[in-house]
């Protein structure tokens, strides 16, 4: 395929043709689950650029990108991240990951409504894990 370019340059214009090879993308397929349940909406992306695609109702998503090695993260809120080294060359089958839950711990907390009523009083929450 011909690709033409043209450049402006003073009182002097250029006109280039450039061949452009046709790469094929790579379609990478996968599933993200948490213990056996699919995760839908879990991102999965390439750190540092703006590919990437996330999960459908079953966990599975498809992710096109040229021949390479990319660090692919997926994520999923309330869930720890993961970095998967991918090499397209040595893919030969579906990407499973298995998102594990984070745990929060809070300090303490202090709950109160600032209209003071008869009956009413302050309360005093310790530590929540989630």
């Amino acid at each position: 395929m011909d690709c033409y370019k043209f450049y402006e340059t003073g009182s002097i214009n250029i006109f280039t043709t450039i061949k452009h090879k046709h790469i094929k993308p790579n379609k990478n397929n996968g599933t993200v689950f948490n213990e056996n349940t699919p995760l839908q909406g879990a991102a999965i992306y390439i750190g540092s650029s703006l590919i990437g695609t996330t999960s459908d109702k079953n966990g599975e998503f498809t992710l096109k990108v040229e021949s390479g090695t990319y660090k692919l993260i997926i994520s999923f809120l309330g869930y720890e991240s993961q970095v998967y080294e991918l090499n397209t060359l040595d893919y030969t089958e579906p990407l499973t990951f298995n998102l594990k839950e984070k745990k929060y711990d809070l300090d303490e907390i202090t709950i109160y409504n600032k209209k003071r009523e008869k009956g009413l009083f302050k309360i005093k929450v310790n530590v929540l894990t989630f």
